[in-house]
């Protein structure tokens, strides 16, 4: 009798360890996206500007920026601007404080073994000498604001056929009406968050998300910088969003766009869009759909870094 219940309770042992490694493996299915709300990392090489410079053009020194792309969109050649503040251009002796790129900067992906890392750039300002003679050493901090073109793309699994309010007595392949799609973001700073959906209408499929900016910087309208990264408030908290059904081509109207694309502002970081889906000219028979939201921007960050001038007639 002990001899049986040690066999049955080894049994049962091994019954909850293949349980446990069937839920494990679901919940490490690879998804579609790295992730992350991660666009440019930027910062200041080493000692490109050095901590100390010599006034009365004494010494010549660089200025340039590492330029790290840690989302998932590769950024076009010219897509990034850089622009210098906190000194005046005429005692740099630089003939501009701005700076485009001139380089493709891959973003990162996902491989069949894991990931790659996104593409590491310089973006230079060329050789600089503080000109003036000063009367004794001081200090300031010198500023880079960096814009540049990204986008994010979000997709999730919808369930859909014709009539979104029939119950079905056979079994289906999903259920219309009791949906909660997994939602998944491409790396990037801005994201779509709390996709909602659900049948308000015979032929209507109703969705709702947040556009939200989720990467600490500042967004633009795409595209709103040409030479120079600042200004052009008006364009600030602008997003273009799309929203399409690339499967199915099912119809879809959303709240704040024109249609299923368009601009929206942001209040406070975020936005929420509502957006009906038209079923009538699907399939009477339920399928799984991909909803892909597209977000288009450009993102705008900053990065200083602390310069003493010292008076050359001192040392």
């Amino acid at each position: 009798m002990m001899k049986k219940s040690v066999i049955i309770a080894v049994l049962l042992v091994f019954l909850v360890m293949g349980c446990d490694q069937f839920r494990t493996s679901k919940a490490t299915k690879t998804g579609a996206f790295i992730g992350g709300t991660k666009g440019l990392d930027v910062g200041f090489a080493k000692d490109e500007p050095p901590a100390q410079v010599l006034d009365s053009g004494q010494q010549d020194f660089f200025i340039t920026l590492v330029i790290t792309n840690q989302g998932e969109f590769s950024i076009p050649n010219g897509g990034i601007i850089a622009s210098l503040s906190g000194i005046a251009r005429e005692a740099l002796g630089l003939s501009n404080l701005n700076a485009r790129s001139n380089f493709i900067l891959d973003g990162s992906r996902k491989t069949a073994t894991g990931t790659g890392a996104g593409g590491v750039e310089e973006l230079q300002f060329g050789k600089a000498t503080y000109k003036p003679d000063l009367p004794a050493d001081f200090s300031l901090n010198l500023r880079a604001d960096v814009c540049y073109d990204y986008e994010t793309n979000a997709v999730a699994t919808l369930c859909l056929r014709r009539n979104v309010l029939q119950r079905e007595t056979t079994q289906e392949v999903c259920d219309v009406n009791t949906q909660a799609p997994n939602l998944e973001n491409s790396g990037a700073p801005m994201q779509v968050q709390n996709l909602q959906a659900r049948g308000v209408a015979l032929n209507k499929i109703r969705v709702s998300f947040d556009v939200v900016n989720a990467g600490g910087g500042l967004v633009y309208s795409i595209n709103t910088f040409s030479n120079f990264c600042g200004g052009n408030e008006d364009k600030k908290d602008n997003v273009l969003v799309g929203v399409t059904m690339p499967g199915s081509g099912a119809r879809i109207s959303c709240s704040r766009l024109n249609g299923n694309a368009g601009t929206v502002r942001l209040v406070d970081n975020i936005k929420t869009i509502t957006c009906d889906i038209d079923t009538s000219g699907l399939q009477e028979t339920t399928f799984e759909d991909l909803l892909r939201i597209n977000l288009k921007y450009t993102y705008r960050g900053a990065v200083t870094v602390p310069i003493q001038i010292k008076d050359a007639a001192s040392f």
